[in-house]
Parts: C-alpha cells; structure tokens; sequence
C-alpha cells in the first residue's frame, strides 16, 4: 500500500477534476466524486487525509456536503474550491466546518502549498490527541459571576508581566479557555504587524482570513450560529463554540468584550514601551555613529601630523647639511650648529613618541564603538 496521503477530489466539473489530478497526482493518492452524494457513500468506504470540495455543485453544493461529511468525520479536513471570495462566502465555509479554500483558477504552487499545510497541520493536531477530543467538553453547565471576574482578574495581574504583542495575544487565549470556549484572536504589535494565537491547537489559515477581514469592519460583534467574532480596536476574537443557553452566550459576549478592551490597553502600553525603548536605542546609535566618526578622524590627524612632522625634520637636516657648503664655516662651527640642531630634533621627536600612549587608549575606544556598532 502507498505511504502517500490520500486525498478524494470533489468537483461536478471533469475538466476540473483533471487539471486538480494533473497538479496532485505525483505526491498524493487520488480518488474522485463527481457529486456530494457520491463523495459521502465513498467516505462510508474509506477515509482519505484530506477531501478537496468545490462548493458551486448541484443539487447538493459544497457547503451542504461539508456539514454531512463533519457529522461523521470531524477531524477530517477540507479545503474548498471556489472562485468567490467574499467575506459572506468565506463565513459560510468556516460555519461549514472547512479548514481553508483556494481560488479558481488553480495556481499549481498555492494548491500544493496549502494542501501540504494543511496536512502538516492535521498531524500536529493529532499529536494532541487526548486535548483536541475533550475540546467540546470544556463548556462548563455554569459559572458564577465570581469565577468570570476572576478569569479578568488574574489575566491582568498576568499580563502585567508581558512585554511583546505575541504574549499577550497568547494570553487572551489562555484565559478564554477557562471560560469553558475555544477561540483564536489577533492583535496589531509595533508597526501594526498581526500576531495570532488559539486556545487549542494553531490557527487555521481560514481562521487568519476571517479575522483580518473583521479587523476592517465597523462592526464590533458578529455572530452566525455557534461562532462568535468579536472586534476592538487593535484586538480581534473569534469564539468556535458558543454554548447552547442564550443567557449564557449573553454573558460570555460581555466578559470577553471586557477581556479584550484590557488586552488593547495593555497592548497600547506595550507598543508605547517598544517605541520609547526603539527610540532610545536609535539615538545611542547615532551617538556611538558620530563618535566612532570623530574619532577615526582625529585618529587620522594624528597620523598625519606625526608623519608631516617627521618629514619637516628630515627637510630640515637636509637643507642645513646643504647649506654648510655655501656658508663658509669652519668644521667647529658647522659641528656646534648640528648638535644644537640635532638635540632640538632629539626633543621633538621624542615629544611625538610621548603621544604613542594616548594613541594607544584612542584605538581602544575606537574598537569598542565598531564592536558597539556592529552589534547594534
């Protein structure tokens, strides 16, 4: 038997179905329903890793034929085809149980890419086993007000401690998940960059979708069947599994509205500390810049001036051993003339030398501002 992962191919098109086989077919067992209908009886056979579902069929479409496949097969993963994406459509796929989509027409390199995700992503949820099967059960019967405010509570004595978006984000799941519900979120980190998080499991690409398109709304609740979007500011939550009391639901849209807000502000905090933290390090860099330039620069002169300095001397012994000739003096007289000469040369010189050890302390410092500034 092939150690290739199965795939069942969904789409009432022939043509289709050949160009998703011609893409798929040297990594991945192929099988293929030209119908919803027949697409369940196959599975009632065999169970594939992955089915890729079109969603325009008839008489039953994709979405229909995902909710009956989830009432038997819940972890088994979908990927809808469709050449419509709009927010509405991509809800309807996300209620239905999908797991993501790709857009007609096919780009052979995105639909191995997310096929291949996907699949990488249902072995690690495998992986968690024993926490993924007791996901649905987490809904606890009740909860006092106390223990709600508690969730809040502790969550800002924790989250006092973060000092990055991508914590805190992962903080906001954590304390969801004691209000008995599964739900990723969102925030915007420094420069707006998104950071996301779930409760259990990772977040799914469609997941990412939804939420970043609800960051751009109005609107601050959003709610279809047992799903939940909630949105504030520069935080977004999407809840996965809304108990059945409306009191209830009433109650956690309140908490979690409150839980949010709190994550903003911290958030805002967070971003403001990053910021002054960044500009205190752009203005060490500048200063340690300027330095390290103004020093290589003195150290320059410096060799400059020694090496001119050296130069004028030896002109000078030169053009007075030159001069003799021409002056007539006795021997005595030119000897006198270049000790005295020599001596006032023997001085200069060693005056220079005197300055060797501030050279040495000045290449110091200069090496330490180019290790600074490399590690900067």
């Amino acid at each position: 038997m092939s150690d290739k992962p199965g795939l069942l191919l969904v789409d009432d098109s022939p043509n289709e179905i050949r160009i998703l086989m011609e893409i798929l077919k040297d990594s991945y067992r192929l099988t293929v329903a030209t119908s919803g209908e027949q697409a369940l009886e196959m599975l009632d056979a065999a169970t594939p890793d992955l089915v890729l579902l079109d969603v325009v069929m008839e008489p039953m479409d994709g979405y229909q034929t995902c909710s009956l496949l989830k009432q038997k097969h819940p972890n088994l993963p979908v990927i809808f085809v469709s050449a419509n994406t709009e927010t509405d459509e991509i809800l309807k796929g996300f209620s239905a149980g999908g797991q993501d989509y790709i857009t007609k027409p096919f780009d052979p390199e995105i639909l191995r890419s997310k096929v291949k995700l996907t699949l990488s992503q249902v072995m690690q949820q495998q992986k968690l086993g024993q926490e993924k099967q007791q996901a649905t059960a987490m809904v606890m019967a009740a909860m006092s007000s106390a223990a709600d405010i508690s969730v809040i509570v502790n969550f800002l004595r924790a989250s006092t401690k973060l000092r990055d978006a991508q914590a805190l984000v992962q903080g906001i799941c954590e304390a969801s998940r004691n209000y008995g519900v599964q739900v990723c979120s969102r925030i915007l980190g420094v420069n707006e960059a998104p950071f996301y998080a779930a409760s259990q499991g990772l977040v799914q690409p469609l997941e990412q979708v939804l939420m970043d398109r609800t960051a751009e709304l109005e609107c601050r609740i959003l709610e279809k069947g047992n799903r939940l979007i909630l949105r504030y500011e520069s935080v977004v939550m999407l809840v996965k599994n809304l108990p059945e009391r409306p009191e209830r639901v009433g109650e956690l849209r309140d908490y979690l509205l409150i839980l949010m807000e709190a994550a903003h502000d911290l958030n805002m905090r967070v971003k403001s500390d990053t910021s002054i933290a960044e500009q205190r390090m752009a203005m060490m860099l500048e200063t340690v810049t300027e330095s390290r330039t103004t020093l290589h620069e003195i150290e320059a002169f410096q060799r400059g001036y020694k090496q001119k300095n050296m130069q004028i001397m030896n002109d000078l012994m030169m053009d007075i051993e030159t001069g003799f000739l021409s002056m007539g003096l006795s021997e005595d007289q030119e000897q006198w003339i270049t000790r005295v000469i020599t001596s006032k040369l023997d001085e200069s010189v060693a005056h220079l030398e005197s300055g060797l050890k501030v050279d040495e302390k000045l290449n110091r410092i200069i090496e330490q501002l180019d290790y600074m500034a490399k590690t900067f």
